[in-house]
């Protein structure tokens, strides 16, 4: 388990910069002090960060000396979120009594450890050249513009529940609004029974096959460009 703060010490420093040349990736450098008091600063700035495209986050952590476990089920919890984006929580140099409390509450299969930050942005470059070879999604217009999404033959369900795969809380989209999923390599797209509908090229999607940067409209707000293996988000 972790330890306690020192009463009195809680002082906390967290800065967000870019991962050089991977735009898909964020660094977070956390000085100080953690503890259930301070999560909230590090909360803030890791939602901020991850908002558009970045979905791999690599959280420095030469100077801090432990991690309570409120802060480890807050990264679990966002490693889950990140899964469909493709996305990793990397731990750069983090102290061995880190490392301990992590590994002790089963959690040292939801983070990659580095020594450095050159491992972490090697480790950061390999995994989003990875992701940009698989078929994706990507929020052209609505609350949550830039982020990419990652599919495969499981369904990804698009909708207002916080569990769907791309979560939309419009009052115009459903719990359930549609499901886009590989079938034998063609990336299709079918609407759930809405009233407000799931659109491509104007037409109402009903296993409708996609074509390479094809637009899905869902209801009036939002649309997703499907992007192929190997097709960059920008031309």
């Amino acid at each position: 388990m972790a330890l306690p703060p020192r009463p009195g010490d809680i002082s906390l420093s967290v800065e967000s910069r870019p991962c050089p040349d991977v735009q898909a990736a964020v660094e977070i450098i956390v000085k100080g002090q953690m503890s259930s008091t301070t999560i909230a600063t590090l909360r803030g700035c890791i939602e901020t960060a991850l908002a558009g495209r970045a979905c791999i986050l690599l959280l420095g952590l030469k100077d801090v000396a432990f991690l309570p476990s409120i802060t480890l089920s807050y990264l679990a919890d966002l490693i889950r979120r990140l899964d469909r984006r493709g996305g990793a929580i990397g731990l750069v140099s983090p102290s061995q009594q880190v490392k301990i409390v992590v590994t002790a509450l089963g959690l040292d299969t939801f983070f990659t450890s580095f020594v450095d930050f050159d491992a972490a942005r090697a480790y950061a470059k390999e995994r989003s050249a990875r992701n940009d070879q698989q078929h994706r999604l990507v929020m052209v217009r609505g609350p949550i513009v830039g982020q990419v999404f990652l599919v495969d033959e499981t369904p990804l369900i698009i909708g207002s529940t916080a569990d769907a795969g791309i979560p939309l809380r419009l009052p115009r989209v459903a719990l359930k609004h549609a499901e886009v999923r590989v079938v034998e390599g063609t990336c299709v797209v079918n609407d759930l029974g809405t009233t407000l509908g799931t659109q491509v090229g104007g037409m109402k999607a009903s296993n409708t096959p996609l074509a390479n940067r094809a637009t899905i409209r869902i209801g009036p707000d939002v649309e997703l460009m499907y992007l192929g293996p190997g097709e960059p988000i920008e031309r």
